[in-house]
């Protein structure tokens, strides 16, 4: 069996999701910008991998940057640019349209799992 795992952006911060009526992650939507800029630079699983594990800090675009080692002024640049903001509305629409409420979500053959994924979801070899 070949599993293909795709990273979607499903901010909930009220910021750039029209679904939340209040603030819940804050600076989850200026994160998920940083991390897709982050996978344009081919440092996205670095900067993922950054961003969960100082959850809950407020951490500036900079120090992101330096952290995992992307230059600070392509980030920034990257940041800055229409595409980011377009990327991450996509994401939204696509979690929306496949029925996401919360993260982590997965979708496995059209199946919708909210927080993990079960034993039985994944065929055996």
């Amino acid at each position: 069996h070949r599993i293909r795992l795709v990273h979607r952006h499903y901010p909930l911060d009220n910021a750039c999701n029209p679904t939340l009526d209040k603030p819940f992650h804050r600076n989850a939507c200026r994160y998920a910008a940083i991390a897709w800029c982050a996978e344009q630079l081919g440092r996205f699983w670095e900067t993922n991998d950054f961003l969960y594990a100082n959850r809950g800090t407020t951490l500036t675009a900079t120090q992101v940057a330096r952290a995992v080692e992307i230059d600070p002024g392509k980030l920034a640049g990257c940041l800055s640019g229409d595409e980011v903001a377009r990327a991450i509305d996509e994401d939204l629409t696509a979690g929306r349209n496949a029925g996401v409420r919360g993260t982590p979500t997965f979708v496995i053959d059209g199946k919708i799992y909210s927080g993990g994924i079960p034993a039985d979801a994944i065929p055996p070899e």
